[in-house]
């Protein structure tokens, strides 16, 4: 499995098995990231797959203060919903 996949390899009794990344390590990952200008995001849309990571993103944007604040959309984190 190469380096930085959002799926960690396992082999159970011969099986193989792909599991999701642990999503409060990938987020902490992306925010390392953020800091440094230079870096180059590749194949984020594999983290949209795991759902946790929804749920670990929601609850560090309403922590913070000015989540109340209209996004680009124009919606606040209080309508945001699993539901489509």
């Amino acid at each position: 499995m190469a380096k930085g996949s959002s799926c960690q390899l396992n082999t159970n009794k011969g099986k193989r098995e792909r599991r999701m990344r642990d999503p409060v390590q990938v987020l902490n990952a992306l925010c390392e990231h953020s800091k440094v200008s230079a870096y180059r995001y590749e194949r984020l849309y594999r983290i949209l797959f795991n759902e946790e990571m929804f749920f670990i993103a929601y609850q560090r944007k309403y922590a913070n203060q000015g989540n109340m604040t209209p996004g680009a959309d124009g919606r606040t984190v209080d309508r945001m919903s699993i539901d489509p």
